[in-house]
């Protein structure tokens, strides 16, 4: 019987890999939807608030005071950024993706490129931000939702190289 060298290395290597835990597994899947959703939602997005500021009357009318007052501030300040907004959420859309498929081939340094792009769209709304109660609100949603997927796979870290 003739013994096969190469076959042996190439299956030894396979057992030397580490396995992908299936918490990164699930943790990356619904990232890879989330980003498919913030590239085409930002786009979208881009048409239809560009097609709200063309249309746009005064909230104030329709919800009256400060809560008026506000919605004015926030498409306002929407109005004002949208270009700028749009092409951060996209592109940041895409650095998680690419941080995610770096974490799914378990590099440490997906991790990393995934914070910066979970963490930038935060900080531009701060300063592009819709303003008033509902920008500052948006704001914080943001920042929870961004800080919960961000601990997630910091949490998963260890398995990392």
């Amino acid at each position: 019987m003739e013994y096969n060298n190469t076959n042996m290395t190439a299956m030894n290597m396979e057992d030397q890999q580490p396995k992908r835990p299936g918490f990164i597994t699930v943790l990356c899947i619904i990232t890879w939807v989330g980003c498919a959703f913030a590239v085409f939602g930002g786009i979208a997005g881009y048409f239809t608030t560009k097609i709200q500021c063309e249309n746009m009357d005064s909230f104030s009318g329709l919800y009256g005071g400060a809560l008026g007052d506000s919605m004015n501030e926030m498409m306002d300040k929407a109005c004002q950024n949208i270009g700028m907004t749009t092409l951060i959420n996209v592109l940041c859309g895409f650095v998680c993706l690419v941080g995610s498929i770096f974490m799914w081939k378990l590099k440490k340094i997906g991790y990393y490129i995934y914070v910066a792009g979970e963490i930038t769209p935060v900080i531009a709304a701060l300063f592009l931000g819709a303003g008033g109660i509902f920008g500052a609100a948006t704001a914080i949603v943001g920042f929870v939702i961004a800080g919960v997927w961000v601990v997630l796979y910091g949490i998963n870290l260890k398995h990392m190289r």
